[in-house]
């Protein structure tokens, strides 16, 4: 489109304005390019056209470069070309010289677009505002405003000129071309650093902190966090107090699965989850702790759960005198072990056997040994003492003999509950012995009384 010379009179209103007699709206309009002369060309952009009878005003964006001197317009001419010959390229700053701001228009259609474009590079564009940025519709970056795969820490010098030592950069395709968007903050070095988003109020006039990301990758939440996976309804009566973070799946499918904490390091000496609280004064108690080896501890390790090799599982309760006691699974043998792993205080089998190490004290026994038969007396006529004092099993009759196994041998012990069965009856034969003499005892008396009787009537 060639240029338009005008012949109406335009005159000087202000630095970025000038007058008109006339309505001249359907003449020019915002986004057309103008160049006026006062002694010299000066170009500008239209921002505005009002009328106000008997004249119109038009205010004109002189780019940062150009104002209107309060001298006679010998010549005006226009064009709608966005870059007519001799309009100036390179733009240096647009300056707000109107009141309430100026206007950059990049078209006159509703998809037309307002392009910034480096003079040697056009990939490298920059917007910089010194002072408040405001967008009433959208701010979108469609590419990159740096080439590909762009890494800020290349450019050390360029990066830091463009911040002086201090800003936000937001790029794109970083990581080797996967496509995402990089917020970076460039920061003075030293400590710090980080990212914060926050809620203003304006009822209220207060700014909450939402989110702060400090400078060494740790989150910070001023209140509640929340992840659910899936869209599915909440359970009926789930938790609905004030937690500080809710986790969890809501798809009610098979491998769907709610929080997964890990740690590389398997051994004792590290911690996979903890969980615990302050009491009064700020002393804080462990509650529930999963150590690296597997190991489940509760209420400060005084209850531990745990594997050990090649027996089976174990819990470990402990006492408040530092001694602690450990409760076994041995390949299906409940265990009692002392605080040393190192002698059996009882043991469970399968079978129901119970076996004490040491004394063993209670209120009552419930016998259910069946009855002995046979000569009781003879049976137990020949159990003897061993070489240290104790009864020798092996000369317990064998209804009185248990046979146990441990790790792998047989040891004859003594069946507490057959051998009463055998005193029961010893006893019973000793009564009935007593009986019989007592009785054998009488018939002698009295056939003696009897003779002592037939002297004396003689």
């Amino acid at each position: 489109m060639s240029l338009k010379r005008r012949f109406e009179t335009w005159t000087y209103a202000s630095a970025s304005s000038v007058t008109v007699a006339g309505d001249y709206r359907n003449t020019y309009w915002p986004g057309m390019r103008v160049a006026l002369k006062q002694t010299t060309l000066k170009y500008f952009v239209i921002e505005s056209v009002t009328y106000s009878a008997p004249n119109t005003v038009i205010a004109l964006n002189g780019m940062g470069i150009y104002t209107v001197a309060d001298a006679p317009i010998t010549a005006h001419i226009d064009t709608l070309e966005v870059y007519p010959k001799g309009f100036p390229v390179q733009v240096a700053t647009l300056a707000c010289g109107l009141a309430g701001g100026q206007t950059i228009y990049g078209g006159t259609g509703p998809d037309e677009v307002l392009t910034l474009r480096g003079t040697v590079d056009e990939s490298k564009g920059r917007v910089k505002v010194d002072g408040d940025f405001e967008c009433t519709g959208s701010l979108m970056g469609l590419t990159s405003i740096e080439p590909p795969n762009f890494d800020p820490g290349q450019f050390g010098n360029d990066f830091s000129e463009c911040f002086s030592d201090h800003g936000c950069f937001i790029g794109w395709n970083r990581a080797a071309g996967d496509g995402e968007t990089d917020l970076v903050n460039v920061k003075a070095g030293g400590s710090g650093g980080g990212f914060s988003l926050y809620e203003y109020n304006a009822v209220s006039e207060n700014i909450d902190l939402l989110l702060k990301l400090n400078g060494l990758g740790g989150l910070y939440l001023p209140n509640w966090f929340r992840v659910k996976v899936g869209a599915n309804a909440d359970s009926t009566g789930q938790p609905s107090g004030d937690f500080a973070a809710i986790i969890y799946h809501a798809n009610n499918l098979a491998g769907k699965n709610g929080l997964l904490v890990k740690n590389n390091w398997q051994a004792a000496g590290s911690t996979v989850f903890e969980a615990g609280c302050d009491f009064l004064g700020g002393v804080y108690y462990s509650f529930f702790k999963v150590l690296g080896d597997g190991s489940v501890c509760l209420d400060w390790n005084k209850i531990q759960l745990n594997w050990r090799a090649n027996e089976g599982s174990w819990i470990q309760l402990g006492g408040n005198n530092g001694v602690n006691c450990h409760l076994e699974n041995l390949n299906g043998v409940f265990r009692v072990i002392d605080h040393n792993w190192q002698n059996e205080n009882l043991t469970v089998s399968q079978a129901g056997d119970v076996v004490i190490r040491n004394n063993c004290s209670a209120l009552s026994f419930t016998d259910r040994t069946e009855a002995f038969e046979g000569d009781a007396l003879e049976a137990i006529r020949d159990i003897s003492a061993d070489e240290n004092g104790n009864i020798d099993h092996d000369t317990l009759p064998g209804f009185a003999r248990a046979i146990r196994v441990v790790e792998g041998e047989e040891m004859v012990e003594r069946d507490l509950g057959n051998m009463i069965s055998i005193l029961t009856e010893a006893v019973k034969q000793l009564d009935q012995n007593y009986r019989t003499a007592i009785a054998e005892r009488d018939d002698i008396i009295a056939a003696l009384t009897k003779r002592i009787e037939g002297l004396e009537a003689r």
